[in-house]
């Protein structure tokens, strides 16, 4: 859509109320502009649904959603040579049961994501695994619940996972492998997030 389409549609009243977008192109940031319509990017939109109702405040850059709960999660990639440890998740998680994912639990309190993470893979695997660092929270809708996965790299150079009632299956895949498992939804997103993750000194 051009800026003076978009323009165009504000002035016959046809124009959305607001515009929240992951990241905005120059035309439509410009069409924005001349219709006056709040714009917001740099926003993960996948933790917005159709029908969502939404406050959008331009001018301080906020998107808020009143009727959605937002919950943190922190997911552990334990990262043995070119492979990564996933687990498939058992019939009784609360979540995605029988899907895989990385080693992952919610956030309580106010504590700290990567210390959650750190505790989530000794519960889930025992394993010892040293933390590389930390990528970009995704989100991840399941109705009026709002994910925000927070990623974390962690090296785990040896031993086998144990696993606890979680968690059935463990498994050390590639990256190729991972793009075809039958994974949580945005596990390869989350895990592309912690590859990124600028390393920790």
């Amino acid at each position: 859509m051009g800026s003076y389409v978009l323009y165009a549609a504000c002035r016959r009243g046809h124009g959305p109320k607001a515009v929240v977008c992951d990241r905005a192109e120059t035309i439509v940031a410009v069409g924005a502009v001349l219709g006056g319509i709040p714009l917001v990017d740099g926003v993960d939109t996948h933790a917005l649904e159709s029908g969502d109702a939404v406050a959008v405040d331009g001018t301080t850059g906020t998107v808020e959603l009143p009727d959605v709960h937002e919950e943190a999660v922190a997911s552990a990639f334990l990262r043995r040579g070119s492979r990564f440890l996933f687990l498939r998740r058992g019939e009784r998680a609360p979540t995605h049961p029988g899907l895989w994912s990385g080693v992952s639990g919610m956030v309580e309190g106010t504590e700290e994501p990567a210390l959650r993470a750190s505790l989530e893979i000794t519960e889930e695997t025992g394993l010892e695994a040293a933390l590389v660092g930390g990528g970009e929270p995704v989100y991840v809708r399941l109705g009026d619940r709002a994910f925000r996965i927070y990623p974390f790299l962690f090296d785990c150079p040896r031993g086998d996972p144990r696993l606890n009632y979680e968690n059935d299956e463990a498994r050390w895949l590639t990256l190729s492998e991972v793009a075809v498992v039958r994974g949580v939804p945005r596990l390869s997103d989350a895990l592309e997030s912690a590859l990124r993750a600028p390393t920790r000194p």
